[in-house]
């Protein structure tokens, strides 16, 4: 049988009929890689995972993404784009951020969730692993600050901001931070439970809420924020919200609860919710289209993950992992209303 959180399982309505016929469709083209993993790096070998970009100026772009050695074990990397095509100015050549100390949450591996610029000073929220034993893990989110304009970070604090609790026992991971007036809003993945899938155990989790008045400490919701649209789903990650008039469009990644890690309809996909309030949201399968002229090298053609939404003026960009989660590197698109695309 399905399995069930036990908080209550509301703030999303699984019904997919359009919310207002106003609001526009999108789509999503030119796609196109913008980074795969340097051939002979010393210790990154493959992934460049979670993109995670930092507008430090209309000049400088940073992007943070999770590189993984030959142990499985990611650290954060960076490099910097060219703000007017998106291409790859310069690699970093050390890590932005490393491996936790021995017994820490985040010992075993770290990535990217959110890098974000407040007070003058520039934090890393990020997700670290701490391995249960060789198949599980914990995990939880913690925060990092640069002191030499977001080539490094170190961090503030040994422990998590958020970790596991009651509502999460397993742990958090990938935060999307936003600052709304004097309120720091976190939406991050919170694993509940593991569930036996012939005879290994895979992970479920859906998408939880947090506040904040200083960005350190943090209230959690116990209700799911975005819950299952039905009993196929296993996890959602990363949601991001593009505002459009009233209208507000979410854009975030789910799988399926067995045999999403390898090319299945299970795998990893883009999922769409509209709202109105940004509170109460209706799922939208047809809200973007994804170019097919695009890509003709397949990267993202049995997978599409971890979105990071960028909005630069007049233009929205896309930047996500294709398949194998984001093994071969992470390309970007262009989103576009219908109407608008040339």
């Amino acid at each position: 049988p399905p399995l069930k959180h036990n908080a209550p399982m509301t703030g999303i309505d699984s019904n997919t009929a359009p919310l207002q016929q106003s609001l526009p469709r999108w789509r999503l083209h030119k796609r196109r890689m913008v980074l795969r993993p340097p051939a002979n790096h010393p210790q990154w070998k493959t992934h460049a995972q979670a993109p995670t970009l930092l507008k430090l100026s209309r000049e400088r772009w940073i992007v943070y993404f999770a590189g993984r050695d030959d142990r499985n074990r990611s650290r954060v990397y960076g490099a910097e784009l060219d703000p007017a095509d998106l291409s790859v100015r310069c690699i970093y050549p050390d890590t932005v951020l490393d491996l936790g100390g021995h017994g820490s949450f985040d010992e075993h591996g770290v990535g990217p969730g959110t890098a974000i610029c407040a007070d003058g000073r520039i934090w890393l929220y990020y997700t670290g692993v701490r391995r249960n034993n060789d198949c599980t893990y914990v995990a939880g989110i913690g925060i990092a600050e640069s002191i030499d304009g977001g080539r490094s970070f170190r961090r503030n604090q040994q422990n998590p901001v958020i970790g596991a609790d009651a509502d999460s026992p397993w742990g958090a991971t990938t935060p999307t931070v936003l600052i709304e007036g004097k309120t720091w809003v976190m939406w991050y993945s919170s694993f509940w439970a593991w569930r036996d899938v012939d005879g290994k155990p895979e992970p479920i989790y859906d998408i939880h809420q947090a506040f904040s008045d200083d960005g350190f400490i943090w209230r959690t919701s116990r209700k799911a924020a975005l819950s299952f649209a039905s009993d196929d789903e296993g996890g959602l990650i990363r949601p991001q919200v593009l505002r459009h008039g009233r209208g507000q469009l979410l854009i975030m990644a789910s799988r399926g609860w067995r045999d999403f890690r390898q090319s299945s309809p299970n795998s990893y996909r883009f999922v769409y919710a509209r709202s109105t309030d940004g509170d109460t949201w209706t799922r939208d399968p047809d809200a973007i289209e994804i170019d097919p002229a695009d890509t003709a090298d397949g990267w993202d053609s049995e997978m599409r993950c971890y979105p990071w939404l960028v909005e630069d003026e007049q233009r929205s960009f896309l930047f996500y992992n294709g398949n194998d989660f984001g093994r071969h590197g992470f390309g970007v698109g262009e989103l576009l209303p219908v109407e608008k695309v040339p």
